[in-house]
């Protein structure tokens, strides 16, 4: 934020005309006190607002109200993740997020909503570069199909239908002109965990597979980098 500078205005000088009479010096004095009286009086408001200026503390940065993330390491595994979060009130962020994956062998998609409140304990924190605490709901439906450890021949496909509600705790990081890193873990409670295997073989541990599967689908995690703005 520019400050603006003010400069005084020193209006100085009076002229008092020759008297004539009690009365008419009497009449001049008191014009002159008058005309002498209002530049000061300027002047005493011009010194004061320049100093209320230059006292005033200087605003800091703009603080960035809104980011978008990505994990450029899910292409590897068939899938495409992003989230966008707002800042509401200087704390209060909402994040939606969702991930499509676009793979014969890892196909589906995600879609969740979370509520973060960031917490400002030290100096260096400030806006959403700064921990956060939250909650989210999240839906997910994947198709993805597994080989048989003993034998790589044996495709499995399976269908996974989960919701989850659950808590999360995290750490945004944002450096110069507004780069962005995420890091959160938590877990949830399953609404929804239907799991089906599609192919009609199975693997021998298939129910072992399953509760597996319905216990880690309940992570939520992310690690990603974007841009804020």
């Amino acid at each position: 934020m520019h400050r603006l500078i003010l400069r005084a205005m020193i209006i100085c000088g009076f002229v008092v005309l020759p008297a004539v009479g009690q009365e008419q010096r009497v009449g001049a004095a008191d014009s002159a006190a008058q005309t002498a009286t209002a530049p000061a009086t300027h002047s005493n408001q011009a010194q004061d607002e320049q100093i209320g200026q230059s006292s005033a503390p200087a605003a800091s940065p703009s603080e960035k109200t809104m980011a978008i993330q990505t994990n450029p390491f899910s292409l590897i595994s068939g899938s495409l993740l992003a989230n966008y979060e707002i800042m509401l009130g200087g704390k209060h962020g909402i994040c939606a997020e969702g991930a499509y994956g676009f793979l014969s062998a890892s196909s589906g998609y995600q879609a969740g909503l979370q509520y973060r409140l960031h917490m400002l304990l030290r100096p260096v924190h400030h806006g959403m570069s700064s921990p956060f605490v939250g909650f989210y709901g999240r839906y997910y439906h994947w198709i993805t199909e597994m080989q048989d450890p003993t034998d790589k021949t044996i495709t499995y496909k399976v269908e996974e239908t989960f919701m989850h509600l659950g808590a999360n705790w995290g750490r945004r990081w944002i450096w110069g002109p507004g780069i962005s890193m995420v890091f959160r873990i938590g877990y949830g409670l399953p609404l929804i965990a239907d799991f089906k295997w599609l192919s009609v073989a199975r693997p021998e541990n298939a129910d072992v597979i399953e509760r597996l599967f319905k216990v880690f689908e309940g992570v939520d995690a992310e690690l990603t980098v974007g841009w804020a703005f």
